[in-house]
C-alpha cells in the first residue's frame, strides 16, 4: 500500500526512493574518501546503439549493434574537505596537502566510486559501484548567506575490463554494477564497505 508524503505516493517497490548517505571514492592503493551525504544524487546508465534500416517500406530495422555503454554518478556534495577537492581535480586520493593546485597533474588519477542508497522506512539498500572513474566536470563551489552550500560534481565510468583498479572489473562487467535487492526479502541492514 502506498504511503502518502509531501511529494505524493511512495511505492514500496520503488528502489530509487531516498538519498545517497554513503558515497565513497576508493583508490587502487586502498585510500578512501567518504563524501558523506550526497543530495540530488543521480546514478545514470547510458547506452548508444547503431540501428541499420532496410530499404523496404515501411522501414524495418535489419539489425541493432550496441556502440557504447556508460555509467555516471552526479550529485551535490555538502561536506567539504581537502581530500574531496584533490579527487575532483584528478589528484591522488592520498594527497594530504591543504593547498589545491589545479592543472599541475601530468594525468588524472583514477578511483572507484561506491555509493549506497538507504530507504529509511525498511532499511532497503541499493548499492552502486563504478570500477574506474575520473571527474567529469569542473569544480564549482558557490556561496550564499545560509549554511546550506553544496558543490555539484560528477564522475564518469571508464572501461576496466583488465581490473586495473582491483575492484572486480572483467569482460562481463567492465563498468561496474548496481545491486537492487527484492523489497522485504534481501534487505541488507549492516552494509560494510570493503
Amino acid at each position: 500500500m502506498p504511503v502518502m508524503g509531501l511529494v505524493g505516493a511512495v511505492d514500496v517497490q520503488n528502489a530509487i526512493v531516498g538519498n545517497w548517505p554513503d558515497v565513497n571514492f576508493l583508490s587502487v592503493d586502498g585510500d578512501r574518501i567518504n563524501l558523506g551525504n550526497v543530495t540530488n544524487g543521480v546514478l545514470e546508465m547510458s547506452k548508444e546503439d547503431f540501428v541499420h534500416f532496410g530499404t523496404a517500406v515501411p522501414r524495418i530495422a535489419d539489425y541493432v549493434v550496441p556502440m557504447s555503454m556508460g555509467m555516471r554518478f552526479s550529485g551535490e556534495a555538502s561536506e567539504f574537505h581537502y581530500a574531496l577537492f584533490h579527487a575532483l581535480i584528478g589528484d591522488a586520493l592520498s594527497n594530504t596537502s591543504q593547498y589545491i593546485y589545479p592543472g599541475v597533474q601530468q594525468c588524472s588519477t583514477f578511483f572507484t566510486l561506491q555509493a549506497m542508497r538507504r530507504r529509511s522506512c525498511d532499511e532497503f539498500v541499493l548499492e552502486a559501484r563504478i570500477y574506474k572513474c575520473h571527474p567529469g566536470n569542473m569544480l564549482s563551489l558557490g556561496a550564499n548567506d545560509t549554511a546550506d552550500v553544496t558543490m555539484p560534481f560528477s564522475v564518469e565510468g571508464l572501461d576496466d575490463q583488465a581490473d586495473a583498479m582491483g575492484q572486480g572489473g572483467s569482460s562481463t562487467s567492465p563498468l561496474g554494477y548496481f545491486f537492487v535487492p527484492v523489497p522485504g526479502a534481501n534487505v541488507v541492514t549492516n552494509v560494510s564497505v570493503p
